[in-house]
Formats: structure tokens, sequence, C-alpha cells
């Protein structure tokens, strides 16, 4: 284990988790109908950037504390299963089975072409 990837990931990590919640609030603010849509919004914009990073950090080399930060410790905290999790739960409580279908086939699906139109975008930008 290196120090140095572990103090990149609780920095990257906190960071991200501020990041999450800041951009949370302000979602819901702006008129998000549901905390469900912000953690959808935020899961899809975390895995479009994720895909970008990926991408150039390959094509450019990035050193392994840059990638562990970003991608592992930022991403993995901004982005946020846990609480997509807890949002499915919730909707399987209320009984709106097919809000939490929709809404599990949405977070996938756009979570993973975010994810691959971010490479595009990366592999583009190199």
């Amino acid at each position: 284990m290196n120090i140095y990837h572990v103090l990149a990931v609780a920095a990257g990590g906190s960071l991200g988790a501020l990041a999450r919640y800041i951009t949370g609030l302000a979602l819901l603010r702006l008129g998000a109908p549901s905390t469900a849509i912000a953690t959808l919004s935020i899961n899809v914009v975390g895995s479009l950037i994720m895909g970008m990073l990926t991408a150039l950090f390959f094509v450019r080399g990035a050193g392994e504390v840059v990638r562990v930060f970003w991608l592992v410790g930022f991403l993995g905290a901004f982005t946020t299963f846990s609480t997509y999790s807890l949002d499915i739960y919730s909707m399987w409580q209320e009984k709106s089975v097919q809000v939490m279908v929709t809404y599990i086939f949405l977070s996938t699906t756009l979570s993973v072409a975010g994810l691959i139109l971010g490479v595009w975008i990366g592999k583009s930008v190199s």
C-alpha cells in the first residue's frame, strides 16, 4: 500500500462527497422533482466524466496518484450507488414498482451511455 495513493483517495473522496452533496442540493433547488432524479443526474454525469478521464489518462499517461485521486476518490464518492440503492428500496416500500423499474433501467443505460460517450469525447480531445 502506497501512502500517496491512500492520501489521494482520501482527498479525492472528501472533495467528491462534498461535490455530490452540493450538486444534489443545487439540483433540488433548481427543480428536480425528487432526490432520485438528482441521484440519477449525478450518476450519469459522473459516469460521463469517468469515461472522459479514463480515456484522457490512458492516452496521456497520467500518474497513478492522479488516477486514483480522480477515478477512485473523487468520482467514487461523487457517484452514489449506495444512494441509488436506497432510492430503489424507497420506491419498493412505496409500492411504486413502475417508477422503480423505470429508474433502474434509466440509471443503468444512461450511466453506461455516459461512460461510453465520455470515452469517445476523451479520445476526441487527445
